[in-house]
This record gives C-alpha cells, sequence and structure tokens, in this order.
C-alpha cells in the first residue's frame, strides 16, 4: 500500500464515538459516508444527530444491506468505529485498507457486548484494541 488513503468510509456503531469522525475531517480526510445499522440505541440516535448537524452523509442500514450499500464506496479506505455486524471477505477485499477499533482487547472479549463482559468480570480496567481487519474475522493472532 502506498499511504493511507485521503476518502473513508466508517462503519459506525459506537455512540459517543463521534469525536473520532470529526477528527478525521478536521485533518482532511475525507468521510464520504457514515454507515449505521438500522435498529440502534438512544444514544447512537443521539451521536447521528450530532453529525448530521457536521454535514456528514448517514446511510441507515438493515444487516442484510449493509454489502450493496457498501458498493459506492469501494477504493477508499474502511473504518469500523463498534459497528455491530461481520463483512463478508468479499466486500472486505474492496478496500485498500479495512481499520476496526473494537472497545476492548481483542481475543479476551469478543462480540458487540465485550465492554459489558469486562464489567461483570470485574476487570479494574480495559483497552481497546484498534487493528487491521483480515478478509477471515476469526483471522490473526490471539
Amino acid at each position: 500500500m502506498s499511504g493511507v488513503p485521503r476518502e473513508w468510509v466508517v462503519l459506525f456503531g459506537g455512540a459517543g464515538r463521534e469525536a473520532a469522525i470529526d477528527a478525521m475531517n478536521q485533518a482532511a480526510y475525507t468521510v464520504r459516508a457514515v454507515v449505521v445499522p438500522q435498529l440502534r440505541s438512544d444514544k447512537l440516535q443521539r451521536s447521528l444527530q450530532s453529525l448530521r448537524r457536521s454535514g456528514f452523509e448517514i446511510l441507515e442500514v438493515e444487516k442484510g444491506e449493509v454489502e450493496s450499500s457498501l458498493s459506492a464506496f469501494a477504493g477508499i479506505g474502511l473504518l469500523s468505529l463498534g459497528f455491530p455486524y461481520i463483512l463478508d471477505s468479499a466486500v472486505l477485499q474492496r478496500h485498500p485498507i479495512r481499520l476496526n477499533v473494537h472497545p476492548t482487547l481483542l481475543h479476551d472479549y469478543r462480540g458487540p457486548t465485550s465492554g459489558a463482559h469486562v464489567i461483570m468480570e470485574g476487570q479494574p480496567q480495559s483497552v481497546s484494541t484498534v487493528h487491521l481487519r483480515e478478509d477471515d474475522a476469526a483471522a490473526g493472532d490471539r
């Protein structure tokens, strides 16, 4: 890869993380669209209102529509911020770089409710994992 793409599509399911998208915009990266699950929490809805006020295009998708919604964005960077759905490897391969921000330590805590497991297990602290997405969600070092 010859550098970081200037254009990105963001898969957004992480309420309260809209500052990351604003920061990309301020750093002169173009966020062409923010893709969000159609079913979402009130907190995520408030995050989306903030992003809409900032002028970002919001694409609301059902689980079965994600892949077709992303077809218009082939060839640009893909950033996942707490997005609840796993994408097919064919979809991922359309993007030169795929970054995922997971709210806990992978592979210790997986899934969309991983933060709750940190609390339920009484962990005194937690970390986030930022990683390049492999074509296979289960791939990578453990």
